[in-house]
């Protein structure tokens, strides 16, 4: 705690901004820039890398994408060629407060060791829950992807106010219904889509059950020989169909059209009378 405390008052004394990630010191070094030349005694005399011994000068004010558990790390980059080391524990960070004002202090580790008779760029790094890697500086070949300067704001969207949709098609006649869906005598429902925090790209997806009628995949109903077809820009969905929309701050609308279609290979006769139902899940994810 001493040897954390007196890092602390060196950056401060420096001018430089409060570097609380404690990250790897380099052959028993710390500071930056860190370019590394190879070892005099050649691939024999190794490198050695100490965890949590070094505290990461931030070149700035910096806040993680997300809150979550992330790994300190040290990129070692030699023409080009990255390798990756981290630290033996994760440390929460959370997205709301400057990454510069949080203690994230994975403890200390030693020793690991690397091929002495190569040179190259020692990088502070920090691993995020979706194991996207950043780089805490930025100087020779340490031009990895950087943390947002400012905070990300959180997005969400509510699909029909949380609601089950219930779409009903009316009076159908067995004998009369299609074979293949059209996008011009289906029945189009516009679904509310609410979106708070900016404007979002989302990748939508309706699962079911699904039921082949001839080339058309479409939703299994309780009636024998009968599915329902969804259809959105003019095709119909399939469970594995992925579209990507952008959706604005605010209200959205989704057009989906709904037709009910016969499997040829049935007989009308086969096809029962009465009320018959089905269901789809839609599912939109943040891209």
């Amino acid at each position: 705690m001493n040897v954390f405390a007196f890092v602390i008052v060196m950056l401060m004394c420096q001018g430089s901004t409060t570097a609380t990630v404690m990250g790897f010191s380099v052959d028993g070094s710390c500071g930056l820039p860190r370019y590394v030349p190879a070892r005099s005694g050649g691939m024999a005399d190794m490198h050695t890398f100490d965890q949590g011994k070094c505290g990461v000068n931030l070149q700035g004010t910096y806040y993680v994408p997300v809150s979550g558990n992330y790994t300190v790390g040290l990129a070692r980059v030699s023409n080009g060629v990255r390798t990756d080391l981290f630290a033996m524990s994760t440390r929460y960070i959370s997205a709301t407060k400057p990454l510069n004002n949080q203690d994230v202090n994975p403890g200390t580790y030693s020793t690991w060791k690397y091929n002495g008779a190569t040179s190259f760029d020692a990088c502070d790094t920090l691993k995020a829950p979706d194991g996207k890697i950043y780089f805490l500086n930025t100087y020779g070949q340490c031009t990895g992807q950087k943390l947002p300067i400012t905070p990300v704001v959180n997005t969400s969207c509510t699909i029909n106010s949380g609601n089950a949709l219930s779409v009903s098609l009316g009076s159908l006649d067995r004998a009369t219904l299609p074979t293949t869906p059209s996008s011009g005598t289906a029945k189009h429902i516009k679904i509310p889509v609410s979106c708070t925090g900016g404007d979002v790209t989302v990748s939508m997806n309706i699962t079911y059950t699904a039921i082949t009628i001839g080339s058309t995949q479409a939703v299994k109903t309780s009636a024998n020989g009968v599915g329902t077809a969804i259809i959105y820009n003019n095709a119909a969905v399939t469970p594995t169909s992925k579209a990507t929309i952008n959706l604005k701050s605010g209200s959205n609308t989704v057009d989906l059209g709904f037709q009910a279609i016969r499997d040829s290979a049935v007989a009308v006769k086969d096809i029962p009378t009465g009320a018959f139902t089905a269901s789809a899940t839609m599912v939109m994810t943040q891209q």
